[in-house]
């Protein structure tokens, strides 16, 4: 096509600038990708809808440019006048859609997160494309802001409607599957479902298609894995090759991350610190501040690498920019732990970055044990409840096993320096809390400071602390197999609190408008509990909100179903007076 550009029409050449854009920004070369779309946009509309259009499209493509590259405010400006240009020439409205999506990331990534959920419900409100595969380009950007968000069971139902989309059109083995599927591991990785989580990559994996960003981002997301499996050789080496699969382009934001994250790996000094200057350096010039607090589970780490940076006032602007988030995290980092154990879903321990091995099954539930009793139990009391049928002498014997299997496991390396962990004072064994991070005990913590928030009126300052704490439960207490005999009742009570919070948030969540994730929340209760009145609540607030009388009436009933049904029990007089007085507001507004 190249010989004949000159001779062929306006919108022609307008098209082609952009796609030989398009191309050049696939296979890396991103300084020829602005030039080939500088050249589109450089050409007049004349009136022409086609060119105004295929200029959009050119607009809309260099926003994506300079925010993969890092360059927010120049990703910010473009949108901005792609924008005017939608409505000052009544473009395709979808095209507004997809532009507020990219603002909605911008915001995200840059910690606004209040302008980041309000530019989300604006594109909610927007038309979809009609065209399928622009569908399916908006529903991935939304996606992606839900699961940073932290919203995942809305992120997994928007991701897996993407990939149907796609496939619909013949691009399951595309580049945008690719990158679905590991925004879908990603939230299986967040869940605790680390199995799930694997099986994603590996189906991404051969269709990643060479491109430098889609398989750095692959590879990012193994490291991230192998770190919070405790595997941090694994990680060490994903990292590494993301950053290499990057050496083509400019992606200064990923980068970043990645540099920082194998400073906090790296165990040796005189590595470790050039790879922390360069990500402090990196960090200050994009800049990047929030960049550390984005991903929650490995901040903690990241903060304290970077603050091992003499003179450096980059932590301390971080924690006045973002203060939130900031104090969040706070109450999850554990810098100083050398054991980090992990309780929700499956019991997971971790000694100085690796996995602990347990050669006996039930040495865990021994460990176990001890975590849900902190003021400890005797030798009788474990030789009962983890050999009833055995004699006496023997379930003795059996417990004295368990607790040097559980020392060793505790200290595989039999380091002198560090403090024994299992004590016995007394005649009963006890846990030391000392060098050890439990994510039970962050739970707890974040729970009663959103508690106190919440008895104060604070609810917004609540829901940071509750989002905290829930963050921290991607499954039931010890709800694997081997443990499910011995901890229903803590799981009960457990359960019983997330209930309270996940109830609360969505409270604060209708207080905010912002109706997708009020809904979730309540659903996600009533498939725990299909009886909890609170939720049901949640639900008829929700409906009267949107002004649909008849879905408050019908989820009263169902309400007034489920407990009749499960419970023989008609509907508390709370919920009873809800209906009432929605029904009554119902009627005013009519």
């Amino acid at each position: 096509a190249e010989p004949i550009e000159s001779s062929v029409r306006v919108d022609d050449r307008v098209g082609y600038a952009v796609n030989r854009g398009n191309l050049a920004f696939l296979q890396g070369r991103e300084d020829e990708a602005v030039t080939h779309v500088h050249r589109a946009l450089a050409f007049p509309h004349l009136g022409r809808p086609r060119v105004a259009l295929t200029r959009a499209e050119a607009a809309l493509n260099l926003a994506l440019l300079h925010h993969e590259r890092g360059a927010y405010g120049q990703a910010r400006r473009t949108l901005d006048r792609l924008l005017g240009d939608v409505l000052a020439l009544e473009l395709d409205p979808s095209l507004e859609r997809r532009a507020v999506s990219h603002r909605v990331l911008l915001h995200l990534e840059q910690g606004d997160f209040g302008d980041g959920v309000r530019a989300l419900a604006r594109t909610q409100a927007l038309p979809l494309p009609a065209n399928g595969y622009h569908q399916a380009a908006c529903l991935r950007l939304e996606g992606s802001a839900l699961l940073r968000l932290r919203r995942l069971d809305e992120a997994h139902r928007i991701l897996c409607r993407t990939l149907d989309l796609l496939h619909g059109h013949g691009l399951e083995a595309g580049t945008e599957s690719a990158s679905t599927l590991i925004m879908l591991a990603e939230v299986a990785r967040r869940r605790g479902s680390l199995d799930e989580a694997g099986v994603l990559i590996d189906r991404a994996r051969p269709i990643t298609g060479g491109f430098p960003r889609i398989s750095a981002m692959l590879h990012q997301h193994l490291g991230m894995l192998a770190w919070q499996s405790g595997h941090p050789e694994v990680a060490t080496a994903a990292f590494r090759e993301a950053l290499a699969c990057l050496e083509p382009v400019v992606a200064r934001p990923q980068r970043a991350w990645l540099t920082l994250a194998l400073a906090c790996l790296e165990p040796r000094p005189e590595v470790r610190g050039p790879l922390r200057a360069e990500a402090h350096r990196l960090l200050q010039e994009g800049p990047y501040p929030f960049l550390p607090l984005s991903i929650r589970e490995f901040a903690p780490a990241m903060l304290t690498c970077l603050a091992e940076e003499q003179e450096s006032p980059l932590v301390a602007d971080i924690g006045s920019r973002f203060p939130k988030a900031w104090e969040a995290i706070l109450s999850e980092a554990h810098p100083a732990a050398r054991v980090e154990i992990r309780t929700f879903g499956r019991l997971v321990v971790t000694v100085a970055g690796k996995a602990a091995a347990f050669p006996r099954r039930k040495a865990r539930v021994l460990l176990a044990l001890l975590l849900e009793r902190p003021s400890g139990l005797s030798r009788d009391e474990a030789a009962d409840v983890l050999f009833p049928d055995l004699d006496w002498d023997e379930a003795r014997h059996q417990v004295d096993n368990l607790t040097s299997v559980l020392r060793r496991a505790l200290n595989p390396g039999g380091a002198r320096d560090a403090a024994p962990l299992l004590l016995r004072e007394g005649g009963r064994y006890r846990l030391s809390r000392e060098g050890v991070w439990l994510d039970l005990d962050a739970f707890h913590k974040a729970r009663v400071a959103g508690d106190a928030a919440w008895q104060s009126g604070q609810q917004a300052d609540a829901a940071v602390h509750y989002a905290a704490a829930l963050d921290l439960t991607p499954g039931g207490w010890l709800a694997e197999p081997d443990m499910q005999e011995w901890f229903e009742a803590a799981r009960t009570a457990l359960a019983a609190q997330i209930m309270v919070m996940r109830e609360r948030l969505a409270f604060c969540a209708l207080e905010q408008g912002t109706w997708e994730q009020a809904r979730e929340q309540a659903e996600g209760m009533l498939r725990e509990d299909p009886a909890h009145e609170g939720a049901h609540r949640v639900l008829m607030r929700l409906y009267a909100a949107l002004g649909e009388a008849s879905l408050v009436q019908r989820q009263f009933e169902a309400c007034a179903q489920v407990l009749r049904s499960e419970l023989d029990v008609t509907p508390s007089p709370e919920t009873v007076a809800l209906r009432e007085a929605l029904r009554r507001q119902d009627q005013s507004r009519a």
